[in-house]
């Protein structure tokens, strides 16, 4: 897994829940991410950017350290918390069974099967969406080769990709499951989506935190002038260099 830096940037006016919210919305403007794309936020606990993160109304993970320092069991208990980390669980083949209670389980794969048919739901609308587009003769053709055959429904592929998922045996906790799902992803079409967008999402937020300390780097007492624009570029070069061909 790998982490990108998008912006360090000043906030000369007061850290309030609208005021992160509205830098974090021009960012993905500028970087052309669309909210519906993003699987989680991980954030450090702060009221305030925890309330940011609700305004867009997407997952918010909080950083494992954090948690520890702030009663782990009971934070982790939370209603908002938990549906996620337990996908996040169930589609990790190293923990999709043995680390579920059992009375959660059901539910879990309720809300899986749930997700898996809203993709296959949306495969749908593109494919027809795809078709309305063809005319002419290549119209005319698909429609000499239409001819009724009986096939499953998406709901029932999908049950029966989630039921093969459950059957395999366990795998060793030293596995690494985004290997595992660059592997068997032909094999689990469907979940393998589910697992991209869920398996993303960090556990902590130390690579943000690395952050601050590449810029105490950059902005030393050689260069305490910077300009806001300047150290924010600077910071960018710094944190991507890794990505720059040499």
């Amino acid at each position: 897994m790998q982490t990108n830096c998008l912006i360090c940037t000043s906030l000369d006016v007061d850290h309030t829940s609208f005021n992160l919210r509205d830098i974090i919305e021009s960012t993905l403007v500028d970087w052309g991410i669309q909210i519906s794309n993003i699987s989680g936020a991980t954030t450090d606990n702060e009221t305030n950017v925890i309330k940011a993160v609700e305004l867009f109304g997407i997952n918010d993970i909080s950083c494992f350290g954090h948690t520890l320092n702030n009663a782990f069991f009971k934070r982790y208990d939370s209603n908002q918390t938990r549906p996620v980390l337990q996908k996040i669980s169930f589609l990790d083949p190293r923990y999709r069974s043995p680390y579920i209670e059992l009375a959660q389980k059901d539910f879990i794969i309720c809300l899986i099967k749930q997700k898996m048919d809203d993709i296959g739901h949306q495969m749908e609308i593109d494919d027809h969406d795809k078709n309305t587009n063809i005319g002419g003769l290549a119209a005319f053709l698909g429609n000499l080769s239409n001819i009724p055959v009986e096939t499953n429904s998406i709901q029932d592929l999908n049950q029966i990709e989630l039921d093969k998922y459950l059957s395999l045996p366990s795998v060793g906790l030293n596995c690494n499951s985004l290997q595992w799902w660059k592997i068997f992803h032909s094999e689990f079409p469907t979940l393998a989506k589910l697992a991209m967008k869920y398996l993303c999402i960090q556990g902590t937020s130390v690579p943000s935190e690395q952050i601050f300390s590449c810029a105490g780097n950059v902005i030393t007492d050689h260069q305490s002038s910077l300009s806001p624009e300047h150290a924010e570029e600077l910071i960018f070069l710094s944190m991507n260099a890794k990505y720059v061909s040499k």
